[in-house]
């Protein structure tokens, strides 16, 4: 609440002297200025731009041009509290992105902390006069028309509750869409909503940024990873003094060129190949996590080494960090070690459900995720969220977040979160209002959610707010009424928007577009109605898919994506069609799936066998041990059994010590098929895999790209045996977890072969 309490203070210790809010403050009036911007004798850019977009946004209101200086007799007062050599009254200590604003004697005066805090004191200016950015483009600008503009008395301090709100956009330099033009859109609508905040590092750096293998693994391979009894450049030794000692000079010298900077990453790199040596694991406090299919828990070493060099970092900066994610099988907190006052944590939502609020006490997922947060909180005041919105892998897809930020930010803000940093999309028709709640909710914790959803409703859709609520509130009801806790990727979608959410949503639409006859509301609704469409259209593919009818899936499919280059083709903004296109031309595996159960398929081709759903299966301790499971002789009888239609590691609950299997099944080939060909199409094989037929390498695939998800082929006509028991062994593995056999298979002959 420190926010309030401060700007309560202010009027208290204020009213009533030379301080006094005093009367309002007319700027505009009947379309013409009555006030001017005075800026500091020496403005800064970040000043003048500030003052510019003032004055283009009062002229836009109401048609007025503000002019610069002292030419009028109401001065609106604009710069840093440092710019000005003198003020009419005493400006109290500003924290940075804070800002005053005080009407007095006639002026009204925006005086920040810093040049952040000036743009968020115009920005929150023009909020009160009306002004909305609810996306990037003019399609997200409300401005109110007006000719009489006047600001009431005011005397208020006022900052974000979190000093980091960073929001950015997920995509690669090589994504077409990635243009200096959308870039710039999207910096504008942060800029407005007044995110951004403190210089904090924490992405992956560990290795590549104060360790770099260029520079250290020739000659010292000992500062590096022992993994498997070879030094690797996957990640440090941690417990290596000379790597603390490195590591610490060059946290010092980016502190020595970056003194504005609140931390250092140290961040693990993105990957599990920790160091092995006896030093390192002896630090571990042999504790697995369960939500990483029970690896290592490698969190109490990294504490221990990054304790170490912020201790060193406090000789030369105090108060600077260090940071890293907890992530991956160093997310839970540490049980041996607490952590040092200035190393900095930040939490990531990867492995936890991405549906549902910290606040919900049905999902188990994300009440772990809570209880991981206030256990940091309870060791450093440095806590730190990462998180996504969407989900990774969401296919670009209506994801309905607003109500979860409308409930998380104030249990962020009591239990002592510092700031964020957001994964997003450019997909506004299908993500609205997610990004713009965030952005409020993040500035003010506390504010009423119904008032800021009803400003939202109300200004963005006009007429049409009604039905467009109606619209919203079930979506929204289709994630936090979920039963499931999905994981990145669109799985359960199907299952979360039913018919009835769905009807739901139908029905808004029909009641708002002739409501929203009018530019723009008219093209506001337009949108999301593409949006619901292309949401339908890909469930209509995913239900074609899952009964495995292939022609249906297929016309579902090209529509889909016909949906997509419309949204992409009326505003750049609506969806990230690269992102939306990539996902369903991934998901044309799906197609690949069900290809032989399609009258196209069984057309040119004769099915000799569709191979059962369950398959022996066994692990791999010893490849010695195993070279006797391809043989068709072989007694596998002991073995236990899997599914084929879901990757290995989704069965099997006991610890991964290896990410290697087997999996057998016998089939048979009738005497009529002799002299013809004889294929075995496997739907998927995570990741490398051999592929024995009656003892004989058939086929090895080899990891490559995304392959591990791809139908594939292999001729097995010299190996089959016809009119006798055959055996297909499979020996699977992957470089993290158990993959597998898991898309089934089907034997098959070409027609007329």
């Amino acid at each position: 609440m420190m926010k309030r309490i401060v700007t309560m203070m202010i009027v208290a210790t204020m009213a009533g002297g030379a301080g006094s809010a005093g009367t309002g403050v007319q700027l505009v009036k009947d379309g013409r200025a009555v006030c001017s911007v005075m800026l500091p004798r020496e403005p800064t850019a970040g000043e003048r731009a500030a003052a510019d977009e003032l004055r283009a946004y009062l002229s836009r209101m109401s048609g007025a041009e503000v002019p610069l200086g002292s030419t009028m007799p109401t001065r609106i007062v604009l710069g840093r509290a440092a710019s000005f050599e003198k003020m009419p009254f005493a400006v109290p200590q500003l924290q940075s992105e804070y800002f005053l604003m005080r009407t007095h004697a006639g002026d009204l005066y925006l005086i920040g902390a810093d040049e952040a805090a000036v743009s968020h004191a115009v920005y929150t200016l023009l909020r009160d006069l009306g002004c909305r950015w609810f996306m990037p483009g003019d399609i997200g600008k409300v401005v109110p028309q007006r000719s009489d503009i006047t600001v009431g008395p005011c005397d208020r301090i006022e900052g974000p509750d979190f000093n980091l709100r960073s929001m950015w956009y997920a995509w690669s330099s090589s994504d077409p869409e990635n243009t200096p033009a959308a870039r710039a859109r999207f910096a504008e609508w942060c800029r407005r909503n007044r995110t951004g905040g403190a210089k904090v590092g924490m992405g992956h750096n560990l290795v590549h940024g104060p360790l770099p293998p260029d520079t250290y693994l020739r000659d010292h391979p000992e500062y590096y990873a022992l993994v498997d009894g070879v030094r690797k450049p996957t990640q440090p030794c941690t417990s290596n003094p000379a790597v603390i000692d490195i590591v610490a000079r060059e946290v010092i010298r980016y502190f020595d060129d970056n003194p504005d900077a609140v931390s250092y990453s140290l961040s693990p790199e993105d990957n599990a190949e920790f160091c092995q040596c006896a030093n390192c694991t002896a630090l571990d406090s042999g504790l697995t996590d369960p939500g990483f299919s029970d690896y290592p828990v490698v969190t109490d070493r990294l504490v221990r080494f990054y304790n170490a060099v912020a201790e060193r970092v406090q000789e030369k900066h105090p108060g600077k960090c260090v940071a890293f994610y907890a992530y991956f099988n160093h997310t839970l907190p540490p049980t041996t070690v607490k952590l040092h006052p200035n190393v900095l944590v930040s939490v990531t939502a990867q492995q936890f459900c991405t549906v549902h609020s910290v606040t919900d006490r049905h999902c188990a997922s994300r009440r772990k995720m809570a209880g991981i947060i206030e256990e940091y909180a309870r060791q450093t005041d440095y806590v730190y969220v990462r998180e996504y919105d969407p989900m990774p892998g969401s296919a670009e897809l209506p994801t309905p977040l607003f109500g979860a930020h409308l409930r998380d930010m104030p249990w962020y803000k009591r239990v002592g979160v510092r700031g964020f940093s957001w994964e997003s999309h450019k997909s506004w028709a299908t993500l609205m209002p997610n990004h713009y709640v965030l952005a409020e909710m993040m500035w003010d914790a506390d504010q009423d959610p119904d008032a800021l959803l009803a400003d939202f409703y109300d200004a963005f859709f006009g007429p049409a707010a009604a039905p467009m609520r109606r619209y919203y509130e079930a979506l929204e009801m289709a994630f936090a009424r979920s039963e499931a806790h999905p994981g990145w990727g669109t799985r359960e979608f199907p299952a979360i928007f039913t018919d009835e959410i769905l009807s739901h949503c139908r029905a808004a639409l029909r009641e708002a577009r002739p409501r929203a006859r009018n530019s723009p509301y008219r093209e506001r609704v337009r949108m999301v109605a593409f949006g619901l469409a292309y949401l339908e259209s890909w469930l209509n593919l995913k239900r074609a898919v899952a009964g495995a009818d292939y022609e249906a899936a297929v016309a579902a499919r090209d529509r889909t994506l016909r949906l997509l280059d419309t949204l992409s083709g009326v505003n750049g903004d609506f969806v990230s069609g690269s992102e939306a296109r990539g996902a369903i031309t991934r998901d044309d595996n799906e197609l690949g799936w069900i290809l032989p159960y399609s009258r196209q398929f069984r057309r040119n081709n004769d099915v000799i066998a569709e191979l059962p759903k369950l398959w022996r299966f066994r692990r791999e301790a010893d490849e010695l041990e195993s070279s006797a499971w391809a043989g068709a002789d072989y007694n596998d009888s002991a073995w236990g059994m899997i599914s084929t239609d879901s990757q290995w590691w989704e069965q099997v609950s006991a610890p991964l010590e290896n990410c290697r299997a087997w999996v057998r099944v016998s089939f048979a080939v009738p005497d009529a098929f002799r002299n013809r060909r004889i294929i075995l199409r496997l739907g998927a094989l995570d990741e490398e895999g051999w592929l024995y037929v009656n003892g004989a390498l058939v086929h090895r695939r080899m990891a490559e790209g995304e392959n591990w998800a791809e139908p594939f082929e292999v001729d097995i006509t010299h190996q089959v045996r016809l009119g006798e028991r055959n055996v297909l062994a499979v020996r699977a593995q992957a470089e993290t977890t158990l993959g597998g056999v898991w898309r089934g298979a089907v034997i098959y002959s070409p027609s007329g072969r």
